[in-house]
């Protein structure tokens, strides 16, 4: 008795645990693009860029700082040799140390530390921006696979519906078919009817299969931790932009777009840092020296205070004629420029171009919509007169199911072009700048 009592209260607890389970593991798209953003490889990826811009950025001002060098040596010579410690001829063997310590520091250099902290600067901020668009973009990946994913669940629910009703008829045409109350080719036509139904579930289970695991691959998990997805209400009415005002929102508020003026600010930077080439450089030196040598009687300690030396330098280099090598580099760095301005032409023409197609497929998903539910009613009264008409044997199997897959054709589209207004509406939000989830 006790035994079956903890059985109950074991079954009871893992049947609430599992409940409570698989409403955790359902999903929302906010949920998602979190997931997808902290876990995605090829964002992560991309990240480093940011990384490595940063340090670029920090080591182009850190080059303005003195650079401070130490050098130890030692030497054992034999045979005729120079004594350090007194510059003199010696024929022994002689254990010499050299220890130096030496800073140098750019004074002048035609300003090219100081363009190249600009254009690290400048490639900075335009790598943020390029990474926020990243960002965006896999949002709208996201949305993509996401919004497949309940275009293929909603087809399953409908081919499932629609193979009760074929199931149903079939039940009924059997009975029939025994009796002699129906023809043959009737039977077989509804016979064949069910099996074209079982494929169109399979294949509506391909179709989400296949979403998922594109949704799974974005948010870097296995298809089987996706679990559940939280449904979306399709809005009834969308607000629909024009192509100039989309463009011009568009160009305004994604960071990619924003990102070239920096890009260009960098590339000329980049052609006044190499075009410092072309004026004198000045640089300051100081340093410290010191001799041993094993002929003096005196301790290393001793000799490295005696023979301490001191320097400082001034140095002065004039660039006369370098192969034309600072010229040539200038006007690649031009040729770079002149690319970043092409490039951006481009990003902006393909941006003019994908948000004129934008505006246009939301306003053909809208009608298609409204369209396919006016088809809808008007195949279902079709198909229920065809219905009444087969039933009383007025007419054939073929006029029945022909009014059938209308319906349930006019029915699976109406489901793919929901959805796809639904997606439609969130590119159009992807460019205006207002999607927000």
């Amino acid at each position: 008795m006790w035994y079956k009592l903890i059985l109950l209260i074991v079954s009871i607890i893992t049947y609430v645990a599992q409940a409570f389970g698989q409403q955790d593991s359902v999903r929302s798209l906010s949920e998602c693009l979190e997931l997808a953003v902290a876990n995605n490889p090829t964002l992560g990826r991309s990240a480093l860029q940011l990384r490595e811009n940063e340090l670029q950025y920090r080591q182009s001002w850190q080059s303005l700082l003195p650079s401070l060098n130490g050098d130890i040596s030692h030497s054992i010579n034999t045979g005729r040799t120079i004594n350090p410690t007194t510059n003199l001829f010696v024929e022994e063997i002689v254990n010499a140390g050299n220890l130096n310590l030496i800073s140098n520091l750019n004074l002048q250099n035609g300003f090219r530390i100081l363009h190249d902290i600009r254009r690290r600067s400048s490639a900075r901020e335009a790598g943020k921006l390029e990474f926020d668009g990243q960002i965006n973009v896999l949002k709208l990946d996201v949305i993509t696979a996401y919004i497949k994913v309940l275009t293929g669940e909603d087809l399953i629910i409908q081919s499932q519906q629609q193979f009760e009703v074929t199931k149903e008829r079939l039940r009924n045409a059997e009975v029939l078919f025994r009796e002699g109350a129906v023809s043959p080719g009737d039977y077989y036509d509804i016979k064949g009817e069910y099996s074209l139904n079982l494929n169109t579930i399979e294949q509506n289970r391909q179709l989400a299969n296949n979403a998922r695991a594109e949704l799974a691959g974005l948010l870097n998990i296995s298809v089987e931790e996706i679990g559940s997805l939280h449904r979306i209400d399709i809005p009834a009415q969308m607000q629909v932009l024009d192509n100039k005002r989309l463009y011009e929102l568009a160009r305004v508020h994604l960071p990619q777009f924003q990102a070239w003026e920096w890009r260009k600010k960098e590339a000329e930077s980049f052609i006044k840092a190499e075009r410092s080439g072309l004026y004198p450089g000045l640089r300051f030196g100081a340093g410290f020296n010191t001799f041993y040598s094993s002929i003096n009687p005196q301790s290393y300690p001793i000799q490295a205070r005696d023979f301490l030396g001191r320097f400082v330098s001034v140095g002065l280099s004039i660039p006369i004629f370098n192969q034309f090598q600072v010229r040539n580099r200038i006007n690649q760095a031009k040729i770079d420029l002149e690319r970043v301005k092409w490039e951006e032409d481009i990003a902006l023409n393909e941006l003019r171009e994908n948000t004129a197609k934008a505006v246009f497929d939301l306003e053909v998903a809208r009608k298609n919509v409204d369209n396919l539910q006016q088809q809808e009613q008007s195949y279902a009264e079709a198909f229920r007169v065809a219905q009444v008409q087969f039933d009383l044997g007025a007419t054939n199997s073929v006029i029945y199911l022909t009014a059938k897959n209308k319906l349930e054709n006019a029915q699976n589209q109406l489901v793919v072009r929901r959805y796809e207004w639904l997606l439609q509406k969130y590119v159009n939000d992807f460019y205006s700048g207002s999607l927000d989830l």
